[in-house]
């Protein structure tokens, strides 16, 4: 079979190529003020605060190449030579695996939070880019599956279309590790965490601008953005692993990678949501209490 069926029309590549300036302009933007507000304010304390800045610092890096994306998308092509298709590949994969594990462990964290010392912190962060490091660098030097332009030519990941076994146990051992084998514990502790809070007592001490309650409930949202972000990927290099590339859809191909850029603009709306004082400190109002 052909994969003639994935070519992407004139149209389709105007509204990709928007898409990604678009969500990935608003996506860069945002969480950049996220992380400024996030460490200005101290609105976390301690270990928390390390883990909530390497969460938002991974999404910045995978929304920042787009300005390559949507001129590409738009383009119908990659524009930027084969050396950039690696470098972007490399960082996008390298910043996508680091978000989705520090994902998870803002959800750990808030179940382990007040049995952890600084140094663990500190080694979950350093280990959460350690093995993204090691995900993403695998493909770049062709020890473990391979980069490539897109159908669309909007964005450089891994070569799905590509009908090797090097692919296939690349993308299905990183699925398996990094995201099914992780939710799966994640899901766990927040059974165990909502179990927890209904039975106890007397709330904690507000410490940060978020209270546990809000802590836990900010790291289901965002988990739930991850998986709204990343899973439509997933399915096309999963479905082209199991039943070959010729067989994924037009439509999951072209619009996959623009689906993290979607999901990096709804992280601010979280955090903004959820805590009250955060929504003090992000609008500014302390300032006329302090007047």
């Amino acid at each position: 079979m052909t994969m003639a069926h994935l070519k992407v029309s004139e149209y389709e590549s105007v509204a990709v190529g928007a898409s990604y300036l678009c969500f990935g302009g608003i996506g860069f933007a945002s969480n950049l003020m996220l992380a400024y507000f996030v460490k200005k304010h101290q609105v976390f304390k301690g270990g928390r605060l390390l883990l909530h800045l390497n969460f938002i610092i991974s999404t910045i890096v995978v929304t920042s190449g787009f300005l390559f994306t949507s001129t590409s998308a738009l383009a119908g092509r990659w524009l930027y030579g084969p050396t950039c298709t690696q470098v972007y590949a490399v960082m996008a994969m390298t910043a996508g695996t680091a978000e989705v594990v520090n994902s998870m462990l803002l959800a750990i964290e808030a179940y382990f939070g007040s049995r952890m010392s600084y140094a663990i912190y500190k080694m979950l962060a350093v280990g959460s880019w350690l093995n993204a490091t090691f995900w993403g660098t695998m493909p770049l030097f062709g020890w473990w599956g391979r980069y490539k332009a897109e159908p669309g030519g909007g964005s450089c990941m891994l070569d799905w279309r590509s009908e090797d076994t090097s692919f296939a146990s690349y993308h299905l051992t990183l699925t398996m590790t990094s995201l099914v084998i992780p939710l799966v514990v994640v899901s766990g502790i927040f059974l165990q965490v909502l179990k927890e809070v209904a039975e106890k007592d007397p709330p904690e001490p507000q410490v940060d601008s978020f209270t546990r309650q809000q802590t836990i409930k900010a790291s289901f949202l965002i988990i739930a953005a991850i998986i709204f972000a990343y899973m439509p990927y997933a399915v096309v290099c999963s479905w082209a692993a199991i039943l070959g590339p010729a067989t994924v859809p037009r439509l999951f191909s072209v619009w996959a990678p623009v689906m993290p850029k979607v999901g990096a603009c709804v992280h601010p709306i979280i955090y903004f949501m959820v805590s009250g004082k955060f929504r003090v400190v992000l609008t500014g109002a302390n300032k006329d209490k302090k007047e």
